[in-house]
C-alpha cells in the first residue's frame, strides 16, 4: 500500500518539477507585462522549455539524493535562486559578486545535496507533506498563469477601453511647413527653474523671444515619465479616451505611487503601451496621411526613446512599402534588430535582468545575438566634422551634443516636407556625465543632489538648445520649431533625495511634472497668439497643416 502510495505522489512531485519555474515567471509576467513589452505567447514558449529543463534537473537531483523528496527540495531552491538572482545580488552588495554569487550557490548547492543524501531515507518517509507541498504549488502555478491567460483572453474578447484615431481628414490646399519637435527630456520650465534654484530665465526667455517662440512659462506635463508623455503628447484620441483621465486621477500623487499606479490600471486592462499604442501614434500617422515625405525619428544614444523607436519598428520595418519613415541614427555603424527579435526584447530584458543571465559574458552574448543583427533602412550619420567642431567651442563637447548636432544637421538632406522628432536628453539623468575629465573640478560626492547637480546640466542643455534652433534656422527660416520637455526630476533616487532634503510633496510633484515648453510658428503659417498647453500642439498642428481632427482640451 505504501509503495502504491508512493508511487501516486511520484506524479505530483513530476508535475512540480514542470511547474516550479513557472511560478515565477508568469508571476513576473503579470507584474511587468504593463511596463514592460511582455508576449503571453513567448512565456508559453519559455514555460516549455523551462518544464524540460526542470525535470531534466529534477531527475538528476533524485539520482543524487536517492528521493524524490531530496531532490524536490534543491530544486525549489535552484529556481528561487535562478529567479531572485539579481534581488540576491543587490542585497549582499559584493564586488563582482554575481560571480562570487553564483560560485557561493554552487558550495551550497552541492553541500546541500550531501545533507539530503545522508538523510534521504526520513524525507522518503514524508511523503505525504511532499505531496501536500506539491499540490500547492500546483495551486499557485494555476493562479498565476490563470491571471495571464485572463488577461489575454480580456484583451482579444471585449472592446479595448480606449480609442486611437487611425483615420484622418486631410485637407490638401493647406501648407506643408517643415516641422521640428525637439523633445527637451528632463527639462523643467522656466517658472519651476526660478523657483527652486534662484537662476532668472530672463535671458533664456528673451533669446526664445526674438527667435520668435511664445513661451509658456508654466507648462505641466500630463505624466511623470516619459512613457506616457509621448502618447499623451501625440496621441489626443487615445488621450482624450482614457489616457488623460487615468493621469489626472493620479496627479496628486507622488512619482513613484503614480508611477504604480498607473502599471496597476494599465494591467487590469490589459494595456501595453509599446505593443498597443506606439504603432499608432496619431501625429505621425496624420502627416503621413497628408503626404509628408520623410518622418524622421532621432534616437537617444545608446537606447531607444520609447514608444517612439518600437513606432518605428512597427511601422517603418514591417510596412517595407512605406518609404517616408526613417530613424536617424546617431553613428556610423549600420546596426539595426529584425521586427522578431525587438518583439521578444522585453522577454530577454527581463531574463538579464534577473536571473542568472545578467552575468556580464553572458549578457553580452546574448545582447550580440537578439540585438546585433543589420538592416538597410537606417538613416546612416555622417561625421561632419568640421560643422560639428565649430560648435563644441566653448562647451563640454559630451557626446550626446556631438550626435545631436550629426543628426540635425543630417536631416536637413531629407526632401521637405518633413516632421522630425529629435531627442535633447542630455539634461536627463545620470547627471555625473557632465562631470568628466573636461570638468574635474565638479566632481559629484551624491549623485542625487538635485539642489547641486541638476541646474547646471540643466543650463547646459539650454545652451545645446539654442545652437540647434539656430541650425534649423538657417537652414530654413519658416520651419516650425516645437521645443516640449516631458517630465521633469523623474524618477525615485532622485525623489527619495529631495524628500529627505525637505520639500513637500506638492513641491516635488510640481519639480516633476514642470516641462519646457515654446512653439514656434512663423506668421505666414498663422502664427500663435498665446502660449499653448503641452497636450494641444499636436492637436494645433494636424489642424493646422493636415486637417481639422481634434478639438483643443483645457487640463
Amino acid at each position: 500500500m505504501s509503495n502504491l502510495i508512493q508511487k501516486k505522489n511520484l506524479i505530483f512531485y513530476i508535475i512540480a518539477s514542470l511547474v516550479f519555474p513557472n511560478i515565477f515567471s508568469f508571476y513576473l509576467f503579470n507584474n511587468n507585462k504593463a511596463r514592460n513589452n511582455l508576449y503571453f505567447n513567448h512565456f508559453i514558449m519559455l514555460s516549455i522549455i523551462l518544464a524540460i529543463f526542470s525535470l531534466l534537473i529534477y531527475l538528476l537531483y533524485s539520482k543524487i539524493t536517492r528521493s524524490n523528496e531530496g531532490a524536490m527540495v534543491v530544486l525549489f531552491v535552484s529556481w528561487l535562486f535562478f529567479w531572485s538572482f539579481e534581488n540576491i545580488n543587490k542585497w549582499l552588495d559584493i564586488t563582482y559578486g554575481r560571480f562570487y554569487l553564483t560560485f557561493g550557490f554552487i558550495i551550497i548547492l552541492s553541500i546541500l545535496l550531501i545533507i539530503l543524501r545522508l538523510f534521504y531515507v526520513g524525507l522518503s518517509k514524508s511523503y505525504e507533506f511532499f505531496t501536500i507541498i506539491s499540490i500547492l504549488v500546483c495551486g499557485f502555478f494555476c493562479f498565476n498563469f490563470g491571471k495571464a491567460c485572463y488577461t489575454e483572453i480580456n484583451i482579444t474578447k471585449f472592446d479595448r477601453p480606449f480609442e486611437i484615431k487611425k483615420e484622418f481628414m486631410v485637407d490638401d490646399s493647406l501648407p506643408n511647413p517643415d516641422i521640428y519637435w525637439f523633445h527637451m527630456d528632463s527639462m523643467m520650465g522656466f517658472n519651476t527653474i526660478e523657483k527652486f534654484f534662484g537662476d532668472s530665465q530672463d535671458d533664456l526667455k528673451t533669446e526664445l523671444l526674438n527667435r520668435g517662440f511664445v513661451i509658456n512659462s508654466e507648462a505641466m506635463s500630463p505624466a511623470t515619465g516619459t512613457l506616457y508623455a509621448i502618447p499623451a503628447f501625440t496621441s489626443p484620441s487615445f488621450y482624450d479616451s482614457y489616457l488623460g483621465i487615468h493621469l489626472q486621477e493620479q496627479a496628486h500623487l507622488s512619482c513613484s505611487a503614480h508611477w504604480d499606479m498607473m502599471y496597476n490600471i494599465l494591467s487590469r486592462d490589459g494595456i501595453n503601451i509599446d505593443d498597443d499604442i506606439a504603432p499608432y501614434l496619431e501625429l505621425f500617422h496624420a502627416f503621413i496621411k497628408k503626404g509628408y515625405n520623410k518622418i524622421a525619428i532621432a534616437e537617444y544614444v545608446g537606447y531607444g526613446i520609447l514608444p517612439l523607436n518600437y513606432f518605428y519598428r512597427t511601422y517603418g520595418t514591417d510596412r517595407k512599402e512605406q518609404t517616408n519613415l526613417l530613424l536617424i541614427k546617431s553613428t556610423n555603424e549600420n546596426v539595426h534588430t529584425t521586427s522578431f527579435k525587438y518583439r521578444v526584447r522585453g522577454l530577454i530584458q527581463l531574463l538579464t535582468k534577473t536571473t542568472p543571465l545578467s552575468i556580464e559574458p553572458v549578457r553580452m552574448m546574448i545582447h550580440s545575438i537578439f540585438f546585433g543583427s543589420t538592416e538597410e533602412n537606417w538613416f546612416l550619420i555622417p561625421t561632419h566634422d568640421d560643422i560639428v567642431n565649430s560648435l563644441l567651442i566653448d562647451s563640454f563637447a559630451l557626446t550626446d551634443e556631438i550626435y545631436l548636432y550629426r543628426k540635425l544637421y543630417d536631416s536637413f538632406s531629407i526632401p521637405s516636407p518633413k516632421l522630425l522628432w529629435i531627442s535633447n536628453d542630455i539634461a536627463h539623468s545620470p547627471w555625473c556625465k557632465m562631470y568628466t575629465d573636461l570638468n574635474p573640478e565638479l566632481k559629484p560626492d551624491d549623485l542625487y543632489n538635485v539642489d547641486k547637480y541638476y541646474l547646471p546640466i540643466h543650463r547646459y542643455a539650454v545652451n545645446v538648445m539654442l545652437k540647434t534652433i539656430d541650425m534649423v534656422l538657417e537652414h530654413n527660416s519658416d520651419a516650425i520649431i516645437i521645443l516640449q520637455g516631458d517630465h521633469g526630476i523623474g524618477e525615485y533616487p532622485f525623489h527619495d533625495y529631495l524628500k529627505q532634503a525637505g520639500y513637500t510633496q506638492a513641491e516635488r510633484i510640481e519639480m516633476n511634472l514642470s516641462v519646457i515648453s515654446a512653439v514656434r510658428i512663423p506668421s505666414k503659417y498663422g502664427g500663435l497668439d498665446e502660449p499653448i498647453d503641452p497636450v494641444n500642439i499636436a492637436r494645433l498642428l494636424v489642424n493646422r497643416f493636415v486637417g481639422e481632427n481634434y478639438e483643443m482640451v483645457n487640463r
